[in-house]
């Protein structure tokens, strides 16, 4: 039986001309651009699965400070099949 694994991933939100921009800063040039803030989130999860399933290596990234920028999480359920 396959285990339903699961990650959390941080994300930075930006809004910017009536529409939302998400990255994540694990993911070279993983980010996404969408006109709602829902259809934003489920586009990074597509794309950090999209990330894991072709192994591109977690890196790390210095955060700084950006003005209307929030944090997030997203939840990625089932990563075990990737």
């Amino acid at each position: 039986m396959q285990s339903n694994s699961k990650i959390q991933l941080p994300v930075v939100v930006h809004e910017r001309d009536n529409s939302y921009i998400v990255e994540c800063p694990f993911f070279e040039g993983c980010e996404v651009q969408a006109e709602n803030f829902d259809e934003a989130l489920e586009n990074i999860r597509d794309v950090i699965k999209t990330c894991i399933r072709d192994g591109k290596n977690y890196r790390t990234k210095k955060f700084c400070t950006i003005k209307k920028c929030q944090f997030r999480t997203v939840k990625i359920d089932d990563v075990s099949h990737l």
